[in-house]
């Protein structure tokens, strides 16, 4: 069955996400966030990208970073990319990703359907959202980036806004099911612009990229000291 569900998402044509889609994604995020007490900054003016189309780039240290950097980016018109796997982690995660037409990618190696719909999205004037780590972080801290990330970001030339969280990992740590409730920081900032993009080669996007994309949530809660309280005792 599951063979049959992932074709079916490889054949799905790319359209924009509809209101109805975005705002029951607005409610679901709105309401994650609220949970779990997501403070964030913003290095700009929200203004500024409010109707401009980008690539939103963030990192993806909790399985539920989906809620907790684009609920309050307050951007619901962008078209996620995301592994299979969390298509089918549940009928819930199904209907919600397909509902928001967000484009499925293999991991771990390259995929070139994925990639043309990302283009074509682009080309169309659409957003896209993007987690380069590909999975959630096994440590609470940065996995490696693919530098060919930093190609694509060249190609689509968009303003790239950056997403980076703290405190995210220590809500759904990777060796637990049980979702804690905990303060989550997140910080907004924009990246590239299409004019950076002209003039830096793939080497300096990825220098930039990385210096920016770093975090270690075990390393930040030492000081800021913030219990991560769940059901389970883990």
């Amino acid at each position: 069955m599951k063979t049959d569900l992932k074709q079916k998402l490889l054949n799905r044509p790319i359209k924009r996400p509809g209101k109805l889609a975005q705002a029951f994604f607005k409610i679901w995020t709105t309401s994650t966030c609220r949970k779990h007490k997501v403070q964030c900054t913003f290095e700009f003016d929200r203004k500024f990208i409010q109707n401009k189309q980008i690539l939103f780039v963030s990192t993806h240290a909790s399985r539920n970073d989906f809620f907790y950097t684009m609920g309050m980016l307050g951007r619901t018109d962008m078209h996620i990319i995301a592994g299979f796997q969390n298509f089918f982690a549940s009928k819930t995660n199904y209907f919600g990703m397909t509902t928001m037409n967000a484009i499925p990618k293999m991991l771990f190696q390259p995929d070139t359907s994925c990639t043309r719909k990302m283009l074509k999205v682009v080309k169309s004037g659409g957003s896209l959202a993007l987690y380069p780590e590909g999975i959630q972080s096994l440590s609470g801290s940065t996995h490696p980036v693919n530098p060919a990330t930093c190609k694509f970001i060249k190609k689509a030339g968009l303003t790239v806004v950056l997403a980076n969280s703290q405190g995210s990992y220590l809500t759904c740590p990777r060796y637990t099911k049980d979702i804690k409730r905990g303060k989550v920081f997140v910080n907004y900032k924009i990246l590239f612009t299409p004019e950076d993009l002209k003039v830096m080669t793939e080497e300096q996007i990825y220098q930039k990229l990385m210096e920016n994309f770093r975090y270690d949530d075990f390393a930040f809660n030492k000081t800021a000291r913030i219990k991560y309280v769940g059901k389970k005792h883990n």
